[in-house]
């Protein structure tokens, strides 16, 4: 309980929200992110750029540039065997 009480210090909007609530966020949390760290370079002691200092919140936006960094992994092995594919043999026999 003491954990739990820790994590959702700053945030306790979170605390009762559903698993659905908890991704969306993660998701807009991932893609803000780029422009939240451009502006905390410019204005670190905003109210805006003080939610980054918040754990929960710097998990989130750990979380979601991990399932990007996946994301992007995976595409680019699928791309290389759609290309491997289309100049095979096997891809010559099929049409790709």
């Amino acid at each position: 309980m003491m954990l739990n009480q820790e994590v959702y210090d700053k945030v306790p909007y979170l605390q009762r929200k559903g698993w659905v609530y908890k991704y969306l966020i993660t998701m807009l949390l991932t893609l803000i992110f780029p422009l939240w760290t451009f502006c905390y370079l410019f204005m670190p002691n905003s109210d805006m750029t003080k939610q980054l200092k918040i754990p929960l919140v710097r998990y989130m936006v750990f979380i979601g540039s991990y399932f990007v960094f996946l994301l992007l992994v995976t595409m680019t092995a699928f791309q290389d065997e759609i290309y491997f594919l289309k100049f095979s043999i096997v891809g010559k026999a099929f049409g790709l």
